[in-house]
């Protein structure tokens, strides 16, 4: 009996097995749109996936129907055959797969004499087994039926442990045509083009800033825009490969040909590069190193925690694959990189720094759109259908937020660069002011030299007893200096505390017009000397109440200029009126005038104007006029034209203790022409003198003329061509002057064959060694450092 069952069994299994085989044959006359393989499909599962093929061709196979649910942990196999009863017709079919979530095909014909393998897909990499040729990997076999033949199809794939719908739906059940796969291509893209026109609109975003990132960093050599660049890149790179993972029916186009043996790893360094080189920007675009280092703590570690995770992960990769254990690595991953990204964006915000919070939002928008990619399919389906469609694809939410974080990152960095900008204009403003500085003290040194070699010669001649032809001239000569002296003095005392506080006015009450003219006319000998025409008109005779030290700085400081950049032969106007509580001044002149560009600088500490630097000068006068009437809480505008002359106008609030009517009065100078130089006689030695300053000059002039016959000129040039004429017996130059300074005349001198034998004496304020030595390698046998 017991015999008779199993012979029954095995008689039943064989019939079943028969029967089976038969249920899995196809036969076709002509080529359909789609076939359906659930009835007849024959399943086997791997649970190894590296059974060898011989052995699996062996193995019983069951009904697709019969397999309760499938394991993500196991590879399957699929059997059916196909017949072509034409005799004359190819029958070519289709039989497509999900290539994202495939990690593994192995694909066989059997025919009736032989086996033909096709290819095999591991772990990322497609390439056939014998020869480890590149074969582009496809969605789908290409199945290929001759006329009046029959081939047998076995195809194993594996799927991706966290396909979650693969338990329910299976192993793919259909076969196409090629125009129904066309169709389904067509629409496939329909549905997915605004995914892939946000990822090309991504990508193309990302290598745009990437290039100009680099760019800027070789341009400034600022490692923010280095690190920025790096960050974008592993972006793109990232979200390139991922754009080439989920290509429609046609993918691995550029990293599965060309890195296909290293397609996972790149794939898993691409996922953990990107927080790396952000948190490195975050480092150097915040400068943490020196300004915060709590924060620059915790982004470090944060960033070797990274690095660690992505050696493991790789580490993990290589020896074990990507089993099912390793999805709890890769979600160990995401934790630990949310972490490390979520607690520095957290201090950044503490800083509360408008950079810092500027980085610190952007880099929140892409965390808070990852995660919500990431809860995507917890959405209920009544508010995905109100999604557009972009929206409904998980992995578009942290492109969006990325291209939100591109937006604050660049806006950092411009609104970073404007700052950097700004300090690196105020550390050039503050270079400028030093050599202002060292300019100032030089000339200001030259201004306070001579006043004092016009009081302390005269004196000194006067108590050894010298001879003098007119001592009251002498006198006066002394005192004017002195009170040119002490108002530099002054000048000096005051620039500290008018650059910081304004000083309140000290008002008296005074005739206006007699103050005025007292001011003015103190230029009248200034005016005969340099043959300049003054006119003056003046307000009529009432008492206002003025801050008369302020007023008359201002004026004397006008004056001085407009005096000392009059050529001989010009002009000087001063015009003063009162109305409505108000003084009116205007000081014009026929000068060298000033450029139109710098005519906004003038009334800047220390400021020259390049084409008077040479004549004397500090640049403070106007700086202290500005500062003056600030006091006063007047106003001041200047008109100039370069060869033409100057003319400033000046409106200050006054108080009228006594109205009286108005008058004007108009006062002409006409001086008489100064003449240039002496000669008393031929006989005694002759002296070309150069100095610009018209005080010394005649006091030179005067000290020397009793032995020596004395030829003046006002500057370098002039006495460069006087020498030629004249050929002196000594010369003695200023070294500061206009047109040609005393260096530049002393090595003309030299270099010419007919002045080359003249003594020089070069008088000067700049007592530096370095100065002297200049001097006399130039060629001068003697250099006396003014007061002389």
């Amino acid at each position: 009996m017991k015999q008779a069952t199993v012979l029954l069994l095995i008689l039943f299994g064989a019939w079943y097995t028969s029967l089976a085989n038969a249920n899995s044959i196809i036969i076709l006359d002509h080529t359909p749109d789609s076939i359906g393989l659930r009835p007849i499909m024959l399943v086997y599962e791997d649970s190894t996936w590296n059974t060898p093929y011989e052995t699996i061709q062996n193995r019983p196979f069951s009904a697709h129907d019969s397999i309760p649910s499938f394991r993500n942990e196991s590879a399957y196999w699929v059997r059916f055959s196909i017949r072509n009863t034409q005799l004359d017709d190819t029958i070519t079919l289709y039989y497509p797969f999900f290539t994202s979530l495939v990690t593994g095909v192995y694909w066989a014909e059997v025919r009736a004499s032989s086996v033909e393998k096709k290819w095999k897909k591991m772990g990322g990499r497609t390439s056939t087994i014998w020869n480890a040729s590149y074969q582009q990997h496809k969605q789908y076999a290409k199945l290929v039926i001759p006329p009046n033949s029959q081939i047998d199809y076995d195809i194993g794939m594996k799927y991706k442990h966290y396909h979650s719908d693969f338990k329910s739906s299976g192993l793919p059940t259909q076969l196409w045509s090629k125009r129904h796969l066309l169709k389904r291509l067509r629409a496939e893209y329909f549905v997915l083009r605004p995914s892939i026109i946000l990822r090309s609109i991504f990508l193309s975003i990302s290598a745009l800033i990437f290039f100009i990132n680099l760019f800027q960093f070789f341009f400034n050599q600022d490692r923010a825009y280095l690190f920025y660049a790096l960050y974008v890149l592993f972006l793109f790179l990232f979200y390139a490969l991922f754009s080439e993972e989920n290509a429609i029916f046609n993918n691995r186009i550029f990293f599965g040909r060309y890195f296909s043996p290293l397609y996972e790893y790149l794939n898993i360094i691409f996922y953990s590069a990107p927080p790396i080189a952000q948190l490195l920007f975050f480092r150097s675009f915040l400068d943490s190193p020196t300004y915060n280092k709590k924060l620059d703590k915790w982004l470090s570690v944060g960033m070797y925690v990274l690095i660690g995770l992505l050696v493991i992960d790789l580490i993990y990769f290589a020896i074990f694959g990507e089993q099912q254990t390793y999805q709890y690595v890769k979600d160990a991953r995401f934790v630990v990189l949310l972490f490390c990204v979520l607690y520095p964006i957290y201090l950044i915000y503490q800083s509360r720094g408008r950079l810092s919070r500027i980085v610190a939002t952007g880099a929140s928008f892409l965390v808070l759109f990852s995660l919500a990619g990431s809860f995507y399919k917890y959405t209920p389906d009544t508010i995905v259908d109100y999604l557009p469609y972009v929206l409904t694809v998980s992995n578009n939410y942290a492109i969006l937020g990325a291209l939100i974080e591109f937006v604050f990152f660049s806006a950092g960095l411009g609104y970073r660069m404007r700052i950097v900008e700004q300090r690196n204009q105020q550390l050039r403003n503050k270079v400028e002011l030093e050599q202002m500085r060292k300019q100032f003290y030089t000339n200001i040194t030259h201004e306070l030299r001579t006043p004092l070699t016009l009081i302390i010669a005269p004196l000194q001649q006067i108590l050894n007893g010298g001879k003098t032809n007119n001592l009251n001239l002498q006198h006066k000569r002394m005192l004017r200096n002195a009170q040119r002296l002490l108002q530099l003095i002054n000048q000096l005392l005051n620039i500290s505390k008018q650059e910081d506080v304004r000083s309140d006015l000290q008002l008296v009450t005074k005739e206006i017009q007699s103050f005025l003219r007292a001011i003015v006319f103190s230029f009248e000998s200034i005016a005969v000397r340099k043959q300049i025409e003054l006119q003056a008109n003046f307000p009529t005779t009432q008492f206002v109440q003025i801050d008369t030290e302020k007023l008359e700085s201002i004026l004397s400081n006008l004056l001085s200029n407009a005096f000392k950049f009059t050529l001989e032969g010009g002009k000087v106007r001063f015009e003063a009126k009162v109305e409505r509580q108000k003084l009116h001044l205007s000081i014009s002149d026929t000068g060298i005038g000033i450029a139109t560009t710098e005519i906004p600088y003038i009334f800047d500490r220390f400021y020259q104007v390049n084409h008077t630097q040479q004549l004397e000068g500090s640049g403070i006068g106007l700086w202290t006029v500005k500062q003056l009437i600030a006091d006063y809480h007047g106003t001041i505008k200047v008109q100039s034209q370069l060869g033409e002359g100057t003319s400033f106008d000046i409106v200050l609030p006054i108080i009228r203790a006594i109205s009286e009517k108005n008058q004007s009065e108009s006062i002409k100078l006409n001086t008489e022409e100064l003449k240039i130089g002496t000669a008393n006689s031929n006989e005694k030695p002759q002296i070309l003198l150069a100095e610009d300053n018209e005080d010394l000059r005649a006091y030179i002039v005067e000290t020397l003329s009793e032995k020596y016959s004395v030829v003046e000129a006002k500057d370098g040039y002039a006495a460069w061509l006087l020498a030629k004429e004249i050929l002196p017996d000594l010369i003695i130059t200023d070294l500061m002057m206009p047109q040609m300074d005393g260096l530049a005349l002393t090595e003309r001198l030299r270099n010419s064959h007919i002045t080359d034998h003249i003594p020089i004496i070069i008088l000067t304020a700049k007592s530096y060694q370095s100065d002297k030595i200049e001097g006399l390698q130039k060629g001068a046998e003697a250099y006396l450092t003014k007061p002389f």
